[in-house]
């Protein structure tokens, strides 16, 4: 049986997280077990935009695209 999830929390500062333009962002990762044939398993986390965008290196910063 499948658990329905209600909200979204932070994978950074573990709050609820309200849904508006830009929260919940999606960081998805994917490993790399065997990118040709496209098997690498995935996993997904969810955070507020501040929060992730606190946690970039400062020379990473500029390059996040915000429509704000």
């Amino acid at each position: 049986m499948i658990q329905e999830i209600k909200g979204f929390e932070c994978c950074f500062c573990k709050k609820g997280i309200k849904e508006t333009k830009t929260d919940p962002i999606d960081i998805n990762i994917v490993f790399n077990e065997d990118m040709i044939k496209k098997t690498g398993s995935f996993q997904s986390f969810y955070a507020h935009f501040d929060c992730f965008h606190a946690k970039l290196h400062k020379d990473i910063k500029g390059y996040f695209v915000n429509d704000d």
